[in-house]
């Protein structure tokens, strides 16, 4: 296959896998408590998908590594994560809770690897990474609009459909692609080993990633608050992606300017300023106009340190470092940012809990700010 044909696959699926997120993170808190479940409940609900993260990436990813039928495995984990969510139109407590169980435990590795295919073919082809990736952002920006159309013209239970679809077309690029052409990325007994550069990183990524956490629960739920529709809410995190989309596009020349360390302190910044401003918002305008802040608060943030794992870590433990940056960030800093937006919003409402979600963004980027003179005089930048 042509390297052009691989990026155009690597890209639709990258389209369809963001466009179920789009439709999921955004919407499912928001249906959850149309079904009467607490601030609490959502929380933990969601801190479910978090810890199985945490704690089974690295397996998803090993266990990937090791199967011989790739295509079928991950096409597997793809729609059965998808599907799993009819079980929530029961309305149960338990069975709410299995489903996010089985919607985690199927899915937590399919992002790391397809990003470190994703990575690992930009390398060999020159075709940068941002290029690919920005069409998952586009996925996510079309299906959360398309959704909250459908939502505000049916209701919320239509989240439900749509994720299962969209889902089936995510499964359905894997086959094009055909993941056992890839070389298998091969793990060395110090491929566990991570830099003290890299650890700082993580340590500052997961606070970040828990301010971004109290964003994705909880946006939605402050939208209603100012007594907007969903469609708003829909437009909102559609400039917020574009964003992100413009500056994927120009990755390349921007991480010939800035150093990916600087670029994620600058990130992280952002992301603060973004969560402030958030819970001092009384008009959808407001918001409107700082999500445009997205495009570095995530966008650059993630860009960032998938370069770091290209550029400053050895190719044989790529993958292991791809799939704890998933598992601590997207696992353990969701963990605590599920729980703690969760009784945040219980005990002091939606505005004060972006105000405090504010402080974990602006505390990692003081942590960057102390080590950046180490990190550039190492790298000699």
């Amino acid at each position: 296959m042509s390297h052009t044909k691989k990026a155009a696959f690597l890209s639709f699926f990258y389209f369809f896998h963001f466009g179920t997120l789009g439709i999921f993170i955004p919407f499912v808190a928001l249906y959850l408590k149309h079904n009467g479940f607490s601030g609490k409940d959502i929380g933990l609900f969601i801190t479910v998908i978090s810890i199985i993260k945490f704690l089974l990436t690295n397996t998803w990813t090993k266990t990937y590594n090791k199967i011989k039928s790739k295509t079928v495995f991950v096409i597997t984990a793809i729609l059965v994560s998808n599907v799993s969510v009819i079980l929530l139109l029961s309305k149960n407590y338990l069975l709410t809770f299995l489903t996010f169980i089985i919607y985690a435990v199927t899915r937590v590795g399919i992002l790391p690897v397809m990003d470190h295919i994703s990575n690992e073919f930009s390398r060999e082809s020159g075709i940068e990474y941002g290029k690919i990736r920005m069409y998952g952002s586009i996925g996510f920006i079309c299906f959360t609009t398309f959704t909250g159309l459908l939502v505000d013209y049916f209701s919320i239970n239509v989240f439900i459909t749509m994720t299962i679809l969209t889902g089936f077309l995510s499964a359905i690029t894997i086959l094009f692609i055909k993941l056992e052409n890839i070389e298998r990325a091969k793990y060395k007994q110090d491929s566990n080993k991570l830099s003290f550069d890299f650890k700082i990183i993580l340590i500052a990524s997961i606070l970040h990633y828990i301010s971004l956490t109290f964003f994705h629960n909880f946006l939605n739920i402050k939208v209603e608050y100012l007594n907007e529709s969903q469609t708003i809410a829909g437009t909102i995190w559609s400039i917020g992606i574009f964003a992100e989309i413009l500056l994927m596009f120009f990755s390349n020349k921007l991480f010939k300017k800035i150093s990916p360390f600087t670029l994620l302190i600058f990130s992280m910044f952002l992301g603060g300023v973004r969560s402030l401003v958030i819970g001092y918002a009384e008009s959808a305008m407001v918001l409107l106009f700082i999500n445009t802040i997205h495009g570095f608060a995530f966008g650059t943030f993630h860009l960032s340190i998938i370069r770091y794992i290209k550029d400053y870590i050895a190719a044989e433990s790529r993958l292991k470092a791809q799939s704890f940056y998933s598992s601590l960030i997207y696992g353990l800093g969701a963990i605590f940012g599920s729980i703690l937006s969760g009784y945040l919003f219980d005990f002091v409402g939606v505005n004060h809990m972006f105000m405090i979600g504010s402080i974990f963004s602006f505390f990692a980027t003081i942590i960057l700010l102390l080590y950046r003179k180490k990190f550039l005089l190492k790298y000699q930048l």
